[in-house]
């Protein structure tokens, strides 16, 4: 894989995430190396955030994977590791696509 294109997927990834943790607490925006729970995240939130990342990128990850990794761009990273298949890729394919045409 070309490693170009895996930093555009895992920064495209990344900043949906941020939208993810924005929704989920309510803030204005989240920033790539924003941690979780520095802002306000919880236990409870995190299922929502985990819920959310399964429906927008189809990846499957215990709700524990944000105490190892509390920021968009760490969770990014377990996020293109997890299980996944057609669903997971063709989101990540279609993130790119939007942060690569502007």
């Amino acid at each position: 894989m070309d490693p170009d294109r895996t930093d555009q997927s895992s920064d495209a990834v990344a900043e949906e995430i941020a939208r993810i943790f924005a929704s989920v607490l309510g803030a204005d925006r989240v920033e790539l190396d924003d941690n979780f729970f520095t802002l306000r995240g919880h236990s409870l939130l995190a299922i929502e955030v985990v819920a959310q990342i399964e429906s927008r990128l189809g990846a499957r990850l215990p709700p524990s994977v944000l105490f190892d990794r509390p920021t968009p761009r760490a969770l990014a990273a377990a996020t293109l590791d997890a299980n996944g298949g057609r669903r997971r890729r063709d989101a990540i394919s279609r993130l790119v696509s939007r942060v690569v045409t502007g």
